[in-house]
């Protein structure tokens, strides 16, 4: 099994509930990636959650919240470049 290696923060994954590492984005601790598109293994601790971008499930908006003090909705293009539509309010 593969580790996630970051700096660990004080949220649980919403799928295994291990802890959520940040190393450029959140990931779970326990996040597996097959470039060959093997699927992970959950029976042996495998994990594929990460933080999505943007959020769409309403969860997923929580923990953003929660660990950034927003939430992402997408992206919008100002003056020909893209901008990302952020919420600085609790999602509930």
């Amino acid at each position: 099994m593969i580790s996630n290696h970051g700096d660990p923060t004080t949220e649980k994954c919403p799928k295994c509930g291990e802890v959520v590492v940040y190393n450029g984005n959140y990931f779970c601790t326990n996040w597996t990636y097959y470039s060959d598109g093997s699927s992970v293994d959950t029976e042996n601790g495998e994990c594929d959650w990460a933080l999505p971008h943007p959020q769409t499930e309403l969860a997923d908006k929580q923990i953003s919240f929660r660990l950034t003090g927003e939430w992402e909705e997408g992206e919008i293009i100002v003056n020909g470049e893209p901008r990302w539509i952020v919420h600085k309010e609790n999602p509930k």
